[in-house]
């Protein structure tokens, strides 16, 4: 019930925005993510090393004002989204960005988040591609990600080869090669949708799921795809499918100004984290509605050579 309101909650609010007054809308969501984010990150200075609260349940899980450790990330990398939207949309100095990277950075390296670390070095690179001049962007982005997507499913999660990550994951994000037990609670979980494969095993979270880990802390399966496999079996799986296909005829087929492939980019990074979280369905869909009204979003987007003329205006 929880996940659904949120759902709707970031469905209208996108859908209002978007329909009546996008810039304000940007700008609104610009400032008040970046205000909640920097809270965040102070909280967890603050109280370090401890958490900002608890929740009721035995686990004990560390949660801050945006949520736990790992959910925080998602509202960060929305953060970035819209500030960076809304310097598209030549209302903020691009200064403001690399200030709420820093402050995302900060976050993951107070409270040694390796997923978080993972989504700000994509983030990171992605912006730095998109803002060097000779670079060109695939004009099937959508489908590009998509594909990435299934391999990295494939390997991490059915493979289940992630040797050839090692060196990254215990050197650079300092966790063993279980991915802190999730390659356990994937096997568990991909054992019970085999179980019930077609319309799976109904809405199952918290408590209740972590029964039936043998000696594992997890709420979730720890992979988006493989909890809505889990819950709703093949069936409700092809009705994502179905929404990328949708937008993916509608957002492929078009040329797009190059800045605005902020959104496949965010979209790819939060596709990454639901490889290893499994509550991110909701955020996939609301970029991905995001993405599928581009029109309403690019109209204000300028090209590089656009944003030097204003820049030259508000000078002279």
């Amino acid at each position: 019930m929880i996940s659904t309101i949120k759902l709707l909650a970031l469905f209208y609010t996108a859908k209002f925005g978007i329909s009546y007054n996008v810039k304000q809308y940007v700008k609104v969501f610009a400032n008040y993510l970046m205000i909640i984010t920097f809270l965040n990150t102070i909280s967890s200075i603050l109280v370090y090393p401890n958490a900002l609260f608890y929740d009721q349940s035995d686990l004990l899980s560390p949660l801050f004002f945006i949520g736990g450790d790992n959910t925080s990330i998602r509202i960060y990398i929305l953060c970035i989204l819209f500030n960076f939207l809304n310097y598209n949309f030549l209302q903020t100095n691009f200064k403001i960005i690399i200030t709420n990277l820093a402050n995302m950075l900060l976050f993951c390296l107070v409270r040694d988040l390796g997923t978080g670390k993972v989504c700000w070095l994509i983030i990171v690179f992605g912006i730095i591609y998109l803002m060097l001049k000779k670079t060109k962007i695939p004009r099937n982005i959508i489908y590009i990600i998509l594909i990435v997507q299934i391999v990295l499913f494939v390997i991490l999660v059915l493979i289940s080869n992630i040797d050839i990550f090692s060196y990254f994951i215990i050197n650079v994000l300092n966790r063993d090669l279980t991915l802190t037990d999730r390659t356990v609670i994937w096997k568990i979980t991909i054992e019970k949708i085999i179980q019930k494969p077609l319309f799976g095993n109904g809405y199952v979270y918290g408590k209740d799921f972590q029964r039936m880990l043998p000696y594992i802390i997890g709420v979730n399966a720890h992979n988006t795809y493989l909890m809505i496999m889990f819950i709703g079996g093949f069936v409700l799986f092809s009705v994502l499918i179905i929404i990328f296909i949708i937008t993916i005829k509608k957002y492929d087929n078009r040329d797009h100004k190059k800045l605005m492939f902020i959104l496949p980019l965010m979209l790819f990074v939060m596709m990454t984290r639901a490889q290893v979280e499994g509550g991110d369905i909701n955020y996939i869909i609301f970029l991905v509605y995001m993405i599928y009204n581009y029109k309403n979003l690019e109209r204000y987007t300028c090209s590089f050579k656009e944003r030097r003329k204003q820049i030259k205006c508000k000078i002279d």
